[in-house]
Order: structure tokens, then C-alpha cells, then sequence
């Protein structure tokens, strides 16, 4: 995931970094949350996390299938071509 995330930004120049590819996917996604800022009362939202301790595998495997898709669709490159003739 995180290889083709910065294979997508150093191809495209889209986003700074992987982490902030990563943030905005999420938002795009709907992996996002409601908080209250107790100082001001002000609703935001907020990204969850995609970590395997806030998801299990089937979950994220259904985000990174879309983030892929999303990506692809989006960019126009393949974000894993990279895969193509490595060894499993």
C-alpha cells in the first residue's frame, strides 16, 4: 500500500507526500469521522484509521481495492504496475 502510494506521488506530484495521498483518500473514501472541539463547540471531521487494529483485513482490503480503483481513475496510472513481474 505504501510503496504504490509513493510510487503515485513521485510519478504524479499530485500530493507532498504518501502520508498526506494517504489523509486525503481516506477523506475521499468516507473514512471519516464527526468530533466536537470541547473548547469551541465547533464540529470537523477527522480521518480513522485504516491500521490493522482499527480494521481487519477484510475491511482493509475493501479500502485498498477502492483507493486503487479511486487512484487509477483519478491519475491515470496504474498505482501498482509495479507489481507486475515481481515474485509473490
Amino acid at each position: 500500500y505504501w510503496k504504490a502510494l509513493s510510487n503515485v506521488v513521485n510519478a504524479t506530484g499530485m500530493w507532498p507526500t504518501a502520508e498526506h495521498l494517504h489523509d486525503e483518500l481516506k477523506i475521499t473514501l468516507g473514512f471519516v469521522r464527526k468530533a466536537i472541539n470541547l473548547a469551541t463547540g465547533r464540529e470537523f471531521l477527522t480521518v480513522d484509521s485504516t491500521a490493522f487494529d482499527a480494521m481487519n483485513a477484510d475491511e482493509f482490503r475493501g479500502f485498498f481495492d477502492r483507493a486503487m480503483a479511486l487512484l487509477a481513475d483519478h491519475t491515470g496510472i496504474d498505482p501498482l504496475e509495479f507489481y507486475e513481474g515481481e515474485a509473490a
